[in-house]
């Protein structure tokens, strides 16, 4: 018979269901693989940029707010013990009044 005789033709094998799975599980897995290596190259690569200084520039622009912050601190607390005292004064005025 010649090569090419539909005898000797072969046919292709069907995957079996355990192969299917077996397939399936194993990209899965390589999947997995690579989250797992992107997940930890992001918890070092965070480490390191906390480690890293702040520019200098950022480190400025907070300092100065963080002064102004404290100016309108204290002025509030000022603020607020002025209208405690005009509070107070103003009750004792009433008072005052209620006794005449």
């Amino acid at each position: 018979m010649s090569p090419k005789s539909p005898s000797k033709i072969r046919a292709i094998p069907t995957m079996s269901e355990q192969d299917n799975i077996a397939i399936i599980a194993e990209g899965l897995q390589r999947q997995l693989d690579e989250l797992r290596k992107i997940i930890q190259q992001g918890h070092t690569g965070g480490s390191q940029q906390q480690q890293q200084a702040p520019p200098p520039s950022i480190v400025s622009d907070n300092r100065e707010r963080e002064q102004e912050v404290e100016k309108l601190r204290i002025r509030i607390e000022h603020l607020v013990r002025a209208l405690d005292a005009k509070d107070l004064t103003i009750q004792q005025l009433r008072a005052q009044l209620d006794q005449q």
